[in-house]
Protein backbone atom coordinates (compact mmCIF):
# COMPACT_ATOMS: atom_id res chain seq x y z
CA UNK A 1 0.00 0.00 0.00
CA UNK A 2 2.92 2.20 0.88
CA UNK A 3 4.27 1.58 -2.46
CA UNK A 4 1.72 2.36 -4.38
CA UNK A 5 1.35 5.74 -2.44
CA UNK A 6 4.68 6.79 -3.14
CA UNK A 7 4.40 5.73 -6.59
CA UNK A 8 1.39 7.85 -7.33
CA UNK A 9 3.42 10.79 -5.87
CA UNK A 10 6.68 10.07 -7.69
CA UNK A 11 4.34 9.95 -10.70
CA UNK A 12 2.58 13.49 -9.75
CA UNK A 13 5.80 15.17 -9.19
CA UNK A 14 7.22 13.92 -12.76
CA UNK A 15 4.10 14.94 -14.24
CA UNK A 16 3.96 18.26 -12.43
CA UNK A 17 7.91 18.67 -13.13
CA UNK A 18 7.23 18.24 -17.03
CA UNK A 19 4.02 20.99 -16.51
CA UNK A 20 6.55 23.44 -14.93
CA UNK A 21 9.10 22.73 -17.53
CA UNK A 22 7.08 23.35 -20.34
CA UNK A 23 6.00 26.86 -18.94
CA UNK A 24 9.66 27.61 -18.38
CA UNK A 25 10.51 26.88 -21.99
CA UNK A 26 7.82 29.26 -23.26
CA UNK A 27 8.49 31.48 -20.54
CA UNK A 28 12.42 31.91 -21.76
CA UNK A 29 11.41 31.79 -25.60
CA UNK A 30 10.02 35.37 -24.68
CA UNK A 31 12.29 38.54 -25.13
CA UNK A 32 13.74 39.73 -22.16
CA UNK A 33 13.39 36.53 -20.12
CA UNK A 34 16.35 35.46 -18.13
CA UNK A 35 16.44 31.99 -16.30
CA UNK A 36 17.36 34.46 -13.15
CA UNK A 37 13.77 36.17 -13.68
CA UNK A 38 12.15 32.85 -12.86
CA UNK A 39 14.90 31.40 -10.67
CA UNK A 40 12.29 30.04 -8.25
CA UNK A 41 10.50 27.80 -10.28
CA UNK A 42 13.63 26.75 -11.84
CA UNK A 43 14.50 25.29 -8.42
CA UNK A 44 11.39 24.21 -7.46
CA UNK A 45 11.66 21.82 -10.86
CA UNK A 46 14.75 20.44 -10.85
CA UNK A 47 14.31 19.53 -7.47
CA UNK A 48 11.00 18.05 -7.34
CA UNK A 49 12.86 15.80 -11.25
CA UNK A 50 15.51 15.06 -8.98
CA UNK A 51 13.38 13.57 -5.79
CA UNK A 52 10.38 11.64 -8.25
CA UNK A 53 13.19 10.08 -10.08
CA UNK A 54 15.52 9.35 -7.01
CA UNK A 55 13.21 9.30 -3.70
CA UNK A 56 16.40 7.13 -2.03
CA UNK A 57 17.98 11.10 -1.94
CA UNK A 58 15.63 11.82 0.02
CA UNK A 59 17.08 9.03 3.16
CA UNK A 60 19.91 11.41 3.66
CA UNK A 61 17.74 14.18 5.61
CA UNK A 62 15.41 11.85 6.81
CA UNK A 63 18.20 10.33 8.77
CA UNK A 64 19.25 13.83 9.83
CA UNK A 65 15.64 14.47 11.10
CA UNK A 66 15.16 11.14 12.63
CA UNK A 67 12.32 11.05 10.37
CA UNK A 68 13.05 7.42 8.39
CA UNK A 69 11.68 4.70 11.01
CA UNK A 70 8.17 6.84 10.75
CA UNK A 71 5.33 6.40 7.99
CA UNK A 72 5.75 8.09 5.37
CA UNK A 73 8.82 9.67 7.17
CA UNK A 74 10.58 10.99 3.24
CA UNK A 75 7.42 12.73 2.52
CA UNK A 76 7.68 14.65 6.25
CA UNK A 77 11.37 14.92 4.94
CA UNK A 78 10.34 16.81 1.91
CA UNK A 79 7.49 19.00 3.37
CA UNK A 80 9.93 20.33 6.31
CA UNK A 81 13.02 20.92 3.08
CA UNK A 82 10.25 22.61 1.02
CA UNK A 83 9.02 24.57 3.87
CA UNK A 84 13.24 25.45 4.40
CA UNK A 85 13.79 26.78 0.87
CA UNK A 86 10.14 28.50 0.65
CA UNK A 87 11.49 31.32 2.98
CA UNK A 88 14.26 32.25 1.09
CA UNK A 89 12.84 32.47 -2.76
CA UNK A 90 10.37 33.57 -1.01
CA UNK A 91 12.25 36.72 0.60
CA UNK A 92 13.82 37.09 -3.06
CA UNK A 93 10.25 37.71 -4.55
CA UNK A 94 9.97 40.22 -1.54
CA UNK A 95 12.52 42.47 -2.40
CA UNK A 96 11.89 42.59 -6.39
CA UNK A 97 8.33 43.66 -5.21
CA UNK A 98 9.77 46.27 -2.41
CA UNK A 99 11.96 47.89 -5.72
CA UNK A 100 9.22 48.05 -7.88
CA UNK A 101 6.92 49.76 -5.10
CA UNK A 102 9.27 52.25 -4.93
CA UNK A 103 9.81 52.80 -8.60
CA UNK A 104 6.09 52.95 -8.98
CA UNK A 105 6.01 55.42 -6.08
CA UNK A 106 9.08 57.81 -6.82
CA UNK A 107 7.04 58.05 -10.64
CA UNK A 108 3.23 59.04 -9.27
CA UNK A 109 5.35 61.42 -6.80
CA UNK A 110 7.27 62.61 -9.69
CA UNK A 111 4.41 63.00 -11.70
CA UNK A 112 2.48 64.95 -8.68
CA UNK A 113 5.13 67.36 -8.09
CA UNK A 114 5.87 68.56 -11.54
CA UNK A 115 1.68 68.51 -11.91
CA UNK A 116 1.51 70.89 -9.08
CA UNK A 117 4.49 73.14 -9.76
CA UNK A 118 3.52 73.10 -13.90
CA UNK A 119 -0.08 75.41 -12.23
CA UNK A 120 1.90 77.86 -10.54
CA UNK A 121 0.48 77.86 -7.24
CA UNK A 122 1.57 80.89 -5.22
CA UNK A 123 -0.65 80.70 -2.28
CA UNK A 124 1.81 79.01 0.26
CA UNK A 125 5.10 80.75 -1.02
CA UNK A 126 4.61 83.65 1.81
CA UNK A 127 3.85 80.94 4.67
CA UNK A 128 6.53 80.29 7.28
CA UNK A 129 4.53 77.16 8.76
CA UNK A 130 2.42 74.89 6.10
CA UNK A 131 -0.01 72.20 7.67
CA UNK A 132 0.67 69.00 5.62
CA UNK A 133 -2.51 66.50 5.58
CA UNK A 134 -2.52 63.37 3.76
CA UNK A 135 -6.11 62.28 2.80
CA UNK A 136 -7.60 59.22 0.90
CA UNK A 137 -11.39 59.47 0.79
CA UNK A 138 -11.19 61.86 3.73
CA UNK A 139 -14.12 63.82 1.86
CA UNK A 140 -16.37 63.61 4.50
CA UNK A 141 -14.00 64.93 7.03
CA UNK A 142 -11.68 67.26 5.72
CA UNK A 143 -13.39 70.09 5.60
CA UNK A 144 -14.27 69.90 9.28
CA UNK A 145 -10.72 69.67 9.91
CA UNK A 146 -9.76 72.65 7.33
CA UNK A 147 -12.32 74.83 9.29
CA UNK A 148 -10.59 74.48 12.45
CA UNK A 149 -7.29 75.74 11.15
CA UNK A 150 -6.03 79.30 11.84
CA UNK A 151 -4.52 81.53 8.73
CA UNK A 152 -1.83 82.37 11.57
CA UNK A 153 -0.37 80.59 14.17
CA UNK A 154 2.37 82.40 16.82
CA UNK A 155 1.63 85.14 14.96
CA UNK A 156 3.14 83.20 11.43
CA UNK A 157 1.18 82.86 8.20
CA UNK A 158 0.20 79.48 8.05
CA UNK A 159 -0.90 77.67 4.75
CA UNK A 160 -2.31 74.38 4.39
CA UNK A 161 -1.66 71.64 1.78
CA UNK A 162 -3.43 68.41 1.52
CA UNK A 163 -1.87 65.72 -0.11
CA UNK A 164 -4.71 63.80 -2.09
CA UNK A 165 -3.41 60.29 -2.00
CA UNK A 166 -5.72 58.37 -4.54
CA UNK A 167 -8.93 59.46 -3.60
CA UNK A 168 -12.00 58.33 -5.31
CA UNK A 169 -14.24 60.01 -3.53
CA UNK A 170 -14.40 64.30 -3.42
CA UNK A 171 -11.05 64.70 -0.99
CA UNK A 172 -9.64 67.29 -4.00
CA UNK A 173 -13.09 69.17 -4.50
CA UNK A 174 -13.76 69.73 -0.53
CA UNK A 175 -10.00 70.82 0.12
CA UNK A 176 -9.89 73.31 -2.45
CA UNK A 177 -13.02 74.81 -1.07
CA UNK A 178 -12.16 75.04 1.91
CA UNK A 179 -9.30 77.17 1.41
CA UNK A 180 -5.90 74.76 1.19
CA UNK A 181 -3.84 74.00 -1.82
CA UNK A 182 -4.07 70.65 -3.13
CA UNK A 183 -1.59 68.12 -4.62
CA UNK A 184 -2.54 64.58 -5.89
CA UNK A 185 -1.21 60.94 -6.61
CA UNK A 186 -2.77 59.52 -9.45
CA UNK A 187 -2.60 56.02 -6.68
CA UNK A 188 -2.98 55.32 -3.46
CA UNK A 189 0.91 55.27 -2.22
CA UNK A 190 0.56 55.70 1.54
CA UNK A 191 0.71 57.67 4.82
CA UNK A 192 4.22 58.19 4.61
CA UNK A 193 4.93 58.41 0.66
CA UNK A 194 1.86 61.24 0.81
CA UNK A 195 3.92 63.19 3.41
CA UNK A 196 7.11 62.82 1.64
CA UNK A 197 5.61 64.87 -1.39
CA UNK A 198 4.66 67.50 1.16
CA UNK A 199 7.67 67.72 2.42
CA UNK A 200 9.52 67.91 -1.01
CA UNK A 201 6.86 71.11 -2.05
CA UNK A 202 7.93 72.82 2.01
CA UNK A 203 11.64 72.62 0.67
CA UNK A 204 11.40 73.57 -2.93
CA UNK A 205 9.46 76.79 -1.64
CA UNK A 206 11.65 77.68 1.44
CA UNK A 207 9.18 76.94 4.22
CA UNK A 208 10.59 76.94 7.79
CA UNK A 209 8.47 74.78 9.52
CA UNK A 210 6.47 72.27 9.44
CA UNK A 211 2.74 70.64 10.82
CA UNK A 212 1.74 66.93 10.00
CA UNK A 213 -1.71 65.89 11.05
CA UNK A 214 -4.62 63.33 9.90
CA UNK A 215 -7.53 64.19 7.80
CA UNK A 216 -9.73 62.44 9.49
CA UNK A 217 -11.09 64.36 12.27
CA UNK A 218 -9.16 62.87 15.25
CA UNK A 219 -6.46 65.75 15.78
CA UNK A 220 -7.61 69.08 17.37
CA UNK A 221 -5.90 71.53 14.82
CA UNK A 222 -6.19 73.55 18.24
CA UNK A 223 -2.95 71.30 19.25
CA UNK A 224 -1.21 73.33 16.41
CA UNK A 225 -0.24 76.16 18.31
CA UNK A 226 0.62 73.90 21.17
CA UNK A 227 3.52 71.83 18.79
CA UNK A 228 4.58 74.86 17.14
CA UNK A 229 5.20 77.12 19.83
CA UNK A 230 8.12 74.42 21.53
CA UNK A 231 9.34 74.20 17.96
CA UNK A 232 9.55 78.28 18.00
CA UNK A 233 10.98 78.54 21.31
CA UNK A 234 13.90 75.92 20.43
CA UNK A 235 13.12 73.39 23.20
CA UNK A 236 13.18 70.77 20.75
CA UNK A 237 14.39 69.92 16.66
CA UNK A 238 11.09 67.56 16.73
CA UNK A 239 8.20 68.03 18.61
CA UNK A 240 5.05 65.03 18.76
CA UNK A 241 1.69 65.08 20.21
CA UNK A 242 1.58 62.53 22.27
CA UNK A 243 -2.21 60.83 23.86
CA UNK A 244 -0.74 59.08 26.69
CA UNK A 245 0.09 62.76 27.91
CA UNK A 246 -2.96 64.12 27.36
CA UNK A 247 -6.07 61.84 26.44
CA UNK A 248 -7.69 60.21 23.91
CA UNK A 249 -11.62 58.91 23.24
CA UNK A 250 -12.43 55.36 23.38
CA UNK A 251 -9.42 54.20 22.13
CA UNK A 252 -9.63 50.04 21.77
CA UNK A 253 -7.63 47.82 24.42
CA UNK A 254 -5.96 46.25 21.77
CA UNK A 255 -4.45 49.16 19.97
CA UNK A 256 -3.59 50.67 23.70
CA UNK A 257 -1.69 48.05 24.50
CA UNK A 258 -0.26 47.89 21.56
CA UNK A 259 1.24 50.96 21.58
CA UNK A 260 2.54 51.01 25.05
CA UNK A 261 4.35 47.34 23.70
CA UNK A 262 5.94 49.42 20.62
CA UNK A 263 6.73 52.53 22.87
CA UNK A 264 8.74 50.48 24.83
CA UNK A 265 10.54 48.78 22.25
CA UNK A 266 11.50 52.16 20.76
CA UNK A 267 12.90 53.24 24.08
CA UNK A 268 14.85 49.92 24.34
CA UNK A 269 16.10 49.87 20.86
CA UNK A 270 17.36 54.33 20.85
CA UNK A 271 17.63 54.90 24.95
CA UNK A 272 14.79 57.32 25.08
CA UNK A 273 11.33 57.37 26.28
CA UNK A 274 8.49 58.37 24.24
CA UNK A 275 4.75 57.88 24.97
CA UNK A 276 3.20 57.75 22.01
CA UNK A 277 5.56 56.85 18.68
CA UNK A 278 2.66 55.77 16.45
CA UNK A 279 1.63 59.35 16.78
CA UNK A 280 1.12 61.35 13.49
CA UNK A 281 0.72 64.61 14.87
CA UNK A 282 4.30 66.64 14.71
CA UNK A 283 6.09 70.11 14.38
CA UNK A 284 9.53 70.20 13.21
CA UNK A 285 11.95 72.66 11.32
CA UNK A 286 11.92 72.06 7.37
CA UNK A 287 15.92 71.34 8.11
CA UNK A 288 15.25 68.59 9.58
CA UNK A 289 14.56 66.90 6.31
CA UNK A 290 17.77 67.07 4.79
CA UNK A 291 19.22 65.75 8.23
CA UNK A 292 17.30 62.38 8.14
CA UNK A 293 16.15 59.61 5.72
CA UNK A 294 12.59 58.49 5.33
CA UNK A 295 11.49 55.55 3.34
CA UNK A 296 8.52 54.32 4.71
CA UNK A 297 5.20 54.42 2.52
CA UNK A 298 2.86 53.70 5.28
CA UNK A 299 4.02 53.29 8.98
CA UNK A 300 6.63 56.27 8.59
CA UNK A 301 5.93 57.87 12.57
CA UNK A 302 8.32 55.61 14.20
CA UNK A 303 11.15 56.23 11.43
CA UNK A 304 10.93 60.06 11.97
CA UNK A 305 11.48 59.17 15.80
CA UNK A 306 14.62 56.51 15.59
CA UNK A 307 16.29 58.89 12.67
CA UNK A 308 15.92 61.69 14.44
CA UNK A 309 17.83 59.86 17.69
CA UNK A 310 20.04 58.86 15.29
CA UNK A 311 20.99 62.65 14.38
CA UNK A 312 21.47 63.79 18.12
CA UNK A 313 18.09 66.05 17.59
CA UNK A 314 16.16 67.10 20.25
CA UNK A 315 12.44 65.03 20.64
CA UNK A 316 10.23 66.60 23.25
CA UNK A 317 6.47 65.49 23.28
CA UNK A 318 3.78 67.50 23.94
CA UNK A 319 -0.22 66.47 25.14
CA UNK A 320 -2.97 66.36 22.88
CA UNK A 321 -6.32 64.74 22.70
CA UNK A 322 -7.33 62.06 20.31
CA UNK A 323 -11.04 61.83 19.34
CA UNK A 324 -12.59 59.14 17.53
CA UNK A 325 -12.64 59.07 13.91
CA UNK A 326 -15.75 61.26 12.80
CA UNK A 327 -16.72 59.32 9.41
CA UNK A 328 -15.57 56.55 7.13
CA UNK A 329 -12.79 53.46 8.27
CA UNK A 330 -9.38 53.66 9.44
CA UNK A 331 -6.81 53.17 6.68
CA UNK A 332 -4.41 51.24 8.90
CA UNK A 333 -5.65 47.61 8.53
CA UNK A 334 -6.41 44.99 10.78
CA UNK A 335 -4.74 45.08 14.43
CA UNK A 336 -2.27 42.09 14.14
CA UNK A 337 -1.24 43.28 10.51
CA UNK A 338 -0.98 46.84 11.37
CA UNK A 339 1.25 45.52 14.84
CA UNK A 340 3.24 43.11 12.48
CA UNK A 341 4.09 45.68 9.56
CA UNK A 342 5.06 48.53 12.39
CA UNK A 343 7.62 46.26 13.62
CA UNK A 344 9.17 45.33 10.09
CA UNK A 345 9.02 49.45 9.99
CA UNK A 346 11.03 49.96 13.28
CA UNK A 347 13.59 46.67 12.69
CA UNK A 348 14.38 48.29 9.44
CA UNK A 349 15.08 52.01 10.36
CA UNK A 350 16.95 50.88 13.04
CA UNK A 351 19.21 48.35 11.39
CA UNK A 352 20.12 50.11 8.45
CA UNK A 353 22.82 52.31 8.69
Amino acid sequence: MINLELSILRLSGLILSFICFVFIFFKLRKPGNHPKNILALNIFTVTLLIVSLFPSVVNLPADLFNLVKYPNGRLITLLIISTLLIWPLFLIERSKSITWATKVENIVRTVALQNYFVQKYSNLIDKEIIILIPAMNEGENISYVLQKISSEIVGKKTGVLVIDDGSTDDTKIKAEKYGAEVISHSVNLGGGAALKTGYEIAKQLNIKYIVTLDGDGQHDPQDIEKLVSSLINNKADLVIGSRKLGSSDNYSFTRSTGLSIFNFLIQVLIGIKITDCASGYRAFSTNLLYQIRLNQRQYHTAEMIIEATKQKLKIVEEPIHISKRLSGTSKKGKNLTYAFSFLSAVIKTWLRS
